[in-house]
Formats: C-alpha cells, sequence, structure tokens
C-alpha cells in the first residue's frame, strides 16, 4: 500500500467518528490508537485543553476567590463536590473530545476534496 493511500484510509475512516470514538477517549491508551490510525491528535488536544480550562477555572474560583481556605482544601476530598468536579471535568473533555474530531473530520474532508480535483499523475 502506497503511503497516499493509507492517508486517503484514515481520512475516510474520520469521516464515519462521532460521539462513540469520543467517549472512547477515556478508555485506557484509546487516544493513542485513534491518533495512529486517523492520522491526527486533535481531538487529544482538544480534550487536554478543556480539562485543563476547567481546572484553571476551579482554582481561580476556589482559591482567588477565597473561597476556600487550606483546611477547606484537605477536606475537599471527602466532600460531594469533587463528584461534581469530575462529572463536569469528564463531560467538558468529552465535549471538547468531540468538537476536535469534528475538526479534524473537516480537514480530512476538505483534504480528500482537494484531492479529487487535483489532475491524476
Amino acid at each position: 500500500m502506497l503511503p497516499g493511500e493509507k492517508r486517503r484510509l484514515a481520512y475516510e475512516a474520520r469521516q464515519k467518528d462521532g460521539w462513540k470514538q469520543a467517549a472512547a477517549h477515556y478508555i485506557p491508551f484509546y487516544w493513542a490508537y485513534y491518533a495512529v490510525s486517523r492520522r491526527t491528535i486533535t481531538p487529544s488536544l482538544y480534550q487536554l485543553g478543556a480539562e485543563f480550562i476547567v481546572a484553571i477555572i476551579t482554582a481561580m474560583l476556589l482559591i482567588w476567590g477565597g473561597l476556600i481556605t487550606d483546611q477547606e482544601a484537605k477536606s475537599l476530598f471527602e466532600e460531594p463536590l469533587i463528584l461534581v468536579w469530575i462529572s463536569v471535568t469528564t463531560l467538558m473533555g468529552l465535549m471538547g473530545t468531540k468538537l476536535g474530531i469534528d475538526r479534524a473530520r473537516e480537514a480530512a474532508r476538505m483534504a480528500l476534496k482537494t484531492e479529487d480535483q487535483s489532475p491524476a499523475d
């Protein structure tokens, strides 16, 4: 198989991706399989970015906003609040992954369109 054919197959595979692949990014090492098989790291980067933003916003609200003290921070993991935080982080990561998949799919669609319009050698 020629290198161009592998790239085309990866681009075509991206066209079928959706929420199922986004949710699968929470399976250990699926992100690596996805990156290699689809030739894109965009969904993983969007997932990490979304989760990082949640962490930064949480830190700003709790620490800088004076909503939490050092003693409260130590007992935070004993509170139901941590379950809410984990749920929000997971949901935002999932949405970020889906957005990354959509962007990668669009880029692949444009590449396939350009490839189809170019004259054959």
